[in-house]
């Protein structure tokens, strides 16, 4: 049954992947995008839930300021505009982002906690909710693609100095194996792009951005959304207790 999982969900990333380079409308994309997902991923948890929205939010934000301070720009429309939301023939841009991209790092999360059965740790969250925001801080302190990838470079050994058991090394890299796959894809077929000069286009950052996140999808991210079903749980106990 395991096995028969993660050949359905390899699957899955293979077909996003081909739907990310389709050469259509963003809209339909992201239709094709939830399709493919409700088929692939069937019934997502509360837990789960929770997880795609959180990080989704978070996500979008942190591409929005991103793009504001030229760290990266998604391929617009010659007539579209980064401080808008923009339609033109079906496809949707909100500051920036294409509408699609607004649910990708949901996606990524939930893929990658179903590929690795991650199990969950119980222990702290203070620790790991300090170095994210240290981490995210990292992205945006910087001006120069340069001061991003030394910063990030610390952060991130910041990260395995204090979480390197073996699921934390698990998660860090099948992220960046998604992420070099779908940072190349995105590049060559002109979805986005870096400033500066790089060998395939792609900020060398970028390894950091995806370790780092799948670590603290690891530390931080699953025990929270554990921890907050557990305290609507005991609500709803205590509530019923009440009747």
């Amino acid at each position: 049954m395991l096995e028969k999982n993660r050949i359905l969900l390899s699957f899955q990333l293979a077909l996003f992947f081909i739907i990310l380079i389709l050469p259509i409308a963003n809209s339909i994309q992201l239709l094709l995008l939830f399709l493919l997902w409700v088929v692939t991923f069937r019934k997502l948890g509360p837990g789960e839930w929770i997880l795609f929205i959180l990080v989704n939010i978070i996500f979008t934000f942190n591409n929005i300021m991103a793009i504001r301070n030229g760290t990266f720009e998604f391929i617009l429309p010659s007539s579209a505009s980064k401080n808008e939301i923009f339609v033109s023939n079906g496809s949707l841009y909100i500051l920036g982002v294409p509408i699609f991209e607004v649910f990708l790092w949901g996606f990524y999360i939930l893929h990658t906690k179903r590929m690795l059965r991650l199990k969950l740790y119980s222990s702290s969250l203070l620790k790991p909710f300090l170095l994210s925001i240290l981490f995210s801080l990292s992205f945006s302190l910087f001006p120069t693609q340069l001061g991003i990838l030394l910063a990030t470079t610390a952060s991130v050994l910041t990260l395995f100095m204090f979480f390197h058991e073996k699921q934390d090394i698990l998660c860090a890299g099948y992220m960046v194996f998604i992420g070099t796959i779908l940072e190349h894809i995105g590049v060559h077929f002109g979805i986005w792009k870096y400033p500066g000069n790089y060998l395939t286009g792609v900020a060398y950052w970028y390894v950091n951005l995806f370790a780092g996140t799948g670590v603290l999808l690891n530390r931080l991210a699953l025990p929270l959304t554990s921890k907050i079903i557990k305290m609507f749980t005991l609500k709803e106990q205590y509530l019923e207790s009440e009747r």
